[in-house]
């Protein structure tokens, strides 16, 4: 008798810190009575202003990088749009585990051997469905 038996373990992961994504519930109305809102990733009515620069990092590995601020396209009032916190998953899949259990012998396989095992089976049942033929 065989049996075949598939786990993936759970790995527990631990984010360092949550990562800030838009608020797609956010709705703001401008003092020009122009709204603003998230769609997908975008601000479709807001342009990034340029403002200037500054340094991030330390002594050792720093870099210049651009600062500026959402503006809305039709009056140019500066709108800071809403964005939330989101921890990514506290469990990633682990590897894949193949259970084989061959006449009460248990072989633990992943899924490359296991791949490779089915091909050799698929072979000798050829093989002996040939031997039946003749």
């Amino acid at each position: 008798m065989i049996s075949v038996e598939v786990n993936r373990e759970e790995i527990p992961v631990e984010m360092m810190s949550p990562e800030q994504v838009p608020d797609e519930k956010w709705r703001y109305v401008d003092k020009k009575g122009h709204g603003h809102f998230w769609e997908g990733e975008k601000l479709p009515t807001l342009e990034w202003v340029v403002t200037g620069t500054k340094w991030v990092g330390d002594e050792y590995d720093a870099s210049e990088i651009e600062v500026g601020e959402h503006r809305c396209k039709q009056c140019a009032e500066v709108v800071k749009p809403k964005r939330r916190a989101e921890c990514g998953p506290s469990h990633i899949p682990g590897p894949m585990i193949i259970t084989v259990i061959i006449d009460g012998e248990t072989f633990r396989l992943d899924l490359e051997q296991y791949a490779k095992s089915v091909e050799s089976w698929a072979v000798a049942l050829r093989c002996l469905k040939s031997e039946e033929a003749q």
